[in-house]
């Protein structure tokens, strides 16, 4: 499995324990695929905390 695949599966969810733990291997040992998760968890957390559209409204009137 390509090292970008692996990656993509183990932030997906789709990998078995085993796979899971093998994946964090080949990310430990992998400066770019390190990166890209420490991004991607960066990331999430970002938009994790934002606050929710819902509760912005559009003023009556509002024209764009």
């Amino acid at each position: 499995m390509e090292n970008l695949d692996l990656l993509r599966k183990y932030l997906e969810g789709e990998l078995s324990d085993d796979e899971e733990q093998n994946a964090l291997h080949v990310i430990a040992d992998d400066p770019k695929l390190r990166k890209m998760l420490r991004y991607e968890r960066t990331l999430y957390t970002s938009l994790s905390t934002m606050m929710e559209y819902d509760l912005f409204e559009v003023q009556d009137g509002f024209q764009y």
